[in-house]
């Protein structure tokens, strides 16, 4: 993939940083979206090829929006000229109305159920947005209101349980305790690190993971780790020197044997596979 074209953005609580964003781009394209926060992703116009997690080259026709939970990339493929793509970075605020609106539950893990087709009400509210992108309008006030615009027509227009299972990755029991963790994965390469990431003790930071996410924390950052790491091979032009080293391992060996073990491979195999 070109990273020439890579676009990284940064979105949390706690910045400043523009919360609506609009990108035009030419066809054949590829580029990837980093993004520090829970984001909506509406395809205005074109189709593409999304790949994030371990979902590979998923096609996501136009007037179609998923959301992309926080510390994910995203890396698109451009099939048109002037593919318009609207980003929106949910306010924690926005995130907590939607967890009081949607219960968090189990439910089995598939691309199908985090996109929605828009409907002609919603196609409306985003052609909006997008004429307020265009003439520069940034107010991230304003956007926020119209974020709770977006909420309620969705509630109006969309069955529960469709809502259920697209608003699922970003909800959970403890939605702040979640996004911490989010936050800090990619800086803790164990639970010790992370718990002192998070200021708890390794006990503490246990216990509270197991209740939260319902699984070991050890095995859900190495789960993580691996999904980042899939998507780095396939989809960057990185050398594997360099993705072993962001991700904390300590010989090219040690990565080798990560990769074997969790993707079946090595890295150059899977590089040159997909």
């Amino acid at each position: 993939m070109k990273l020439s074209n890579q676009t990284s953005k940064q979105a949390d609580c706690t910045t400043d940083t523009f919360i609506a964003e609009r990108f035009v781009k030419t066809k054949n394209t590829e580029f990837v979206l980093s993004l520090d926060g829970n984001c909506l992703i509406y395809i205005l116009k074109g189709n593409v090829k999304i790949s994030f997690s371990f979902y590979k080259q998923e096609q996501l026709p136009e007037r179609h929006f998923f959301l992309l939970p926080i510390h994910n990339s995203c890396y698109f493929q451009v099939d048109e000229d002037d593919t318009t793509i609207l980003c929106f970075h949910l306010p924690c605020e926005l995130i907590s109305l939607i967890a009081t609106k949607y219960q968090y539950k189990k439910i089995p893990d598939n691309f199908a159920s985090k996109i929605l087709k828009s409907s002609e009400v919603l196609d409306g509210f985003f052609d909006r947005m997008d004429i307020f992108l265009k003439d520069g309008l940034k107010n991230n006030e304003f956007f926020k209101l119209k974020f709770s615009e977006l909420i309620y027509l969705l509630n109006a227009y969309y069955p529960l349980k469709d809502l259920q299972a697209f608003f699922n990755p970003i909800l959970n029991r403890d939605s702040l305790f979640v996004n911490a963790v989010r936050k800090n994965i990619q800086q803790a390469n164990s639970v010790k690190e992370l718990a002192e990431l998070l200021h708890y003790s390794t006990s503490g930071l246990e216990k509270r993971f197991k209740k939260v996410f319902g699984v070991p924390a050890g095995k859900w950052i190495t789960e993580e780790r691996a999904k980042n790491i899939y998507n780095e091979i396939r989809c960057t032009k990185k050398t594997f020197s360099e993705i072993a080293f962001e991700y904390g391992f300590y010989s090219p060996s040690h990565f080798y044997s990560f990769c074997k073990t969790h993707f079946g491979d090595i890295p150059g195999k899977i590089r040159k596979r997909l």
